[in-house]
């Protein structure tokens, strides 16, 4: 049961991160340059450049959920549903569940698994190592209009006591190649076990 509330907080998150909607939660200012720490287990060392920290979370629910989002190009609004929601050229996230062992990490990349399907249209799907670790590593297009993204790239892992996602979301407006900016990050993340 509680991995069911894990993946249904999960799932509410990336919900609202497809959509472009980066949670807007009152912390101290974040750390402008790397490394990051993500939760326990997870280091970012660097990001692309033109790449700016948005938003560091210690943890947004009771269960071990974390989040850091980074930004590249001007901040623009779009009114999605009845909210306007803020959005940049290209958006850099990742989302870190600790879990207490090997097999609720893949159980909780299963369920991000899923729900990358019914939100994207996946056109690739590739497994890559970088920083000595496989990712399994999606391109896609956003299935739904409500966001102001166009397509992106995402790379998923899970370790012995954490699933990582590494998101990257893009409008037509970004110019650089999105597969080389999450090698650069990933080639850069430092997952323990």
């Amino acid at each position: 049961m509680e991995s069911v509330k894990k993946a249904i907080g999960i799932l509410s998150i990336l919900a609202l991160l497809s959509a472009g909607c980066v949670p807007e939660l009152k912390k101290p200012e974040p750390s402008k340059s790397g490394p990051w720490k993500i939760g326990t287990y997870v280091e970012v060392e660097d990001v692309p450049h033109g790449f700016e920290i948005q938003n560091q979370n210690d943890s947004l629910a009771s269960d071990n959920l974390f989040y850091t989002a980074w930004t590249s190009g001007k901040q623009q609004s779009i009114i999605i549903g009845n909210k306007e929601t803020d959005y940049y050229d290209a958006q850099l996230y990742m989302l870190v569940q600790e879990a207490d062992s090997a097999e609720s990490s893949e159980n909780n990349m299963a369920n991000l698994l899923a729900r990358a399907e019914s939100t994207y249209e996946i056109s690739d799907e590739e497994k890559k190592t970088y920083n000595g670790r496989t990712w399994k590593v999606l391109t896609y297009t956003y299935k739904s209009e409500d966001t102001p993204y166009a397509h992106g790239i995402s790379a998923l892992t899970a370790a012995e006591h954490a699933t990582v996602l590494v998101e990257l979301s893009m409008t037509d407006a970004f110019a650089e190649d999105g597969s080389e900016a999450l090698a650069y990050v990933l080639d850069r993340c430092k997952v323990e076990e």
